[in-house]
C-alpha cells in the first residue's frame, strides 16, 4: 500500500474513532444543542409537511438504500462491462452500513422520548442515524465515480449529494426519532466510508487482478479491468448508438 493509502486509512480511522468517542460521550443523554434544535423544530411542524418529509425519508431508509446501490451498480456494470465503479457504490453502502452498526452497538444510545416522534415508535440505538449514513455513503460514492476526470462536474455532484444527505437528516430531527448527534456522525461516517472506498478500490482491484486473471478467461478477467475513461465511455456510447440506427 503506497503512503497516499495509508494516509487515507489513517485518516479515515482518526475520523471514526471521533466519531466512536463522541457517541460514548452523548450516551447518556441528549447534549443542550440536541435539545435545542429539537424544540425549536417541534413549533414548525404540520400535517402537510408531515406527510412530505414522511415519505422523502422512507426513500432513503435502511431497507431502500441498498435497493438503489444495487440498480445503481447493475446500472453501471452494463455501461462499463467493468466491475470496479458498481464495486465501489455496493461497498461504500456496505462498509458504512457495517460501520455504522458497530458503533451503534457500542454507543448503546437511545431514541429521543416517544413523545417527540412523529412516526410510528422508533426504539432501535440512535448513533447514528442510520439513514444518514447509507445516504450519504451512496450519493457520494455515486457522486465520486461519476465524475472522475470531471473536477468541475465532482464540485457540483458532491455538493448535491452533500445537499441531499442534509436534506434527509432534517427529515428524520423533524420526525423527531433523531437528535442531531445522530445526523451529523452518521453523515461523517458515511461520507468518509465512501470517500475511503474510492479512493482504495482501484488499488484493490488491481491486486486481485494480478493474482487471478492468469487463472480466469480472458472475458472474465476483462470485467477486473479499471473502468473505462470518460473518452472511452463516450466513443463506447457512440458507437452503440450507431450500431443501433444501422440496424
Amino acid at each position: 500500500m503506497n503512503r497516499n493509502l495509508r494516509a487515507w486509512v489513517l485518516v479515515y480511522s482518526v475520523l471514526i474513532a471521533v466519531v466512536l468517542v463522541a457517541g460514548l460521550i452523548v450516551a447518556s443523554g441528549p447534549t443542550r444543542v440536541d435539545s435545542a434544535v429539537l424544540n425549536a423544530i417541534e413549533p414548525s411542524r404540520s400535517a402537510g409537511v408531515t406527510s412530505v418529509v414522511s415519505v422523502s425519508t422512507e426513500l432513503f431508509s435502511p431497507v431502500l438504500v441498498p435497493v438503489w446501490a444495487l440498480c445503481v451498480a447493475g446500472f453501471l456494470l452494463y455501461r462499463d462491462r467493468r466491475v470496479q465503479r458498481a464495486a465501489m457504490v455496493l461497498a461504500a453502502v456496505a462498509g458504512a452500513a457495517a460501520v455504522a452498526e458497530v458503533i451503534k452497538l457500542i454507543v448503546g444510545r437511545p431514541r429521543p422520548p416517544a413523545a417527540d416522534q412523529l412516526s410510528a415508535y422508533e426504539a432501535t440505538l440512535s448513533y447514528p442515524s442510520g439513514h444518514v449514513t447509507g445516504t450519504a455513503a451512496l450519493l457520494l460514492a455515486i457522486a465520486l465515480v461519476g465524475t472522475v476526470g470531471r473536477p468541475a462536474a465532482r464540485s457540483a455532484a458532491v455538493a448535491a449529494a452533500l445537499v441531499v444527505t442534509v436534506f434527509v437528516a432534517w427529515t428524520r430531527l423533524y420526525l423527531g426519532v433523531h437528535w442531531l448527534t445522530d445526523v451529523s456522525a452518521g453523515l461523517l461516517v458515511g461520507a468518509a466510508t465512501a470517500a475511503l472506498v474510492v479512493a482504495l478500490a482501484p488499488t484493490l482491484i488491481a491486486f486481485v487482478t494480478e493474482r487471478v486473471a492468469g487463472r480466469l478467461p480472458d472475458r472474465a478477467a476483462g470485467w477486473l479491468a479499471p473502468a473505462p475513461s470518460v473518452e472511452a465511455r463516450r466513443v463506447g456510447g457512440a458507437h452503440r448508438r450507431t450500431v443501433g440506427t444501422h440496424r
